[in-house]
């Protein structure tokens, strides 16, 4: 059975948490889930075999993963301890940096990070442990350091070109794009709620009539 992993991260105001999974953990064998975050795991010592859809991977200590948001996923540890960051991609206030595109393509599922990264990829593998050494601080600018740590794996992956093109879910370009980008990303941040046809007509701006006529059309 796969279920839709439905839980708060961190808090409402600081919404990123770290999960330190051990043999001692009541979730040790990672059943089949997904979820709209994005999700980071660091492999600490022994041997994590995690499948990512359909694509299997078998990561050692200091290997790094990727789950991108909607990615249906299990794992099986042998002697493994392995530590998680779950975050909503909306956590970055990119729209402050001009660089609301790039996070808005991976909720889009235009683009997806490259899920598998060995702990021989020096560049990746350090910015990861920044931010896993930030969320383990217990210092009062602990907070500044986490979005800094997340600010500059993005910068990385960006630098490193440390993504690629998804057809899973493409968008169709042109002028109507930015509407149902518009009414997908409603969608997304209100799926635990009764969403009307009339909201959603709303979110693309034009009428519950000719909505429904545009997104049978652009789906």
């Amino acid at each position: 059975m796969i279920y839709n992993e439905l839980r708060q991260r961190g808090t409402e105001d600081f919404p990123i948490e770290l999960y330190h999974i051990d043999k001692s953990h009541e979730r040790y064998e990672m059943t089949a889930h997904w979820h709209n975050e994005l999700e980071i795991i660091r492999v600490i010592e022994g041997e994590l075999k995690i499948k990512l859809n359909n694509t299997e991977y078998s990561a050692a200590a200091g290997d790094v993963i990727f789950i991108n948001p909607e990615t249906v996923h299990r794992a099986t540890p042998s002697g493994c301890v392995y530590e998680c960051i779950v975050f909503n991609l909306d956590f970055l206030d990119s729209k402050v940096l001009g660089a609301e595109h790039f996070t808005e393509s991976l909720k889009n599922h235009e683009r997806r990070i490259e899920e598998y990264h060995r702990s021989s990829q020096a560049r990746i593998s350090d910015v990861v442990e920044r931010l896993f050494n930030a969320m383990n601080l217990n210092e009062r600018g602990r907070k500044f350091r986490i979005v800094g740590a997340v600010y500059n794996l993005f910068a990385e992956i960006i630098d490193s070109h440390f993504y690629t093109s998804s057809n899973t879910h493409p968008i169709p370009e042109g002028k109507n794009a930015p509407k149902l980008r518009a009414v997908l990303s409603f969608i997304r941040s209100n799926y635990g709620s009764v969403i009307t046809l009339d909201d959603m007509a709303r979110a693309a701006g034009m009428s519950a009539k000719y909505f429904c006529y545009f997104f049978k059309e652009t789906t």
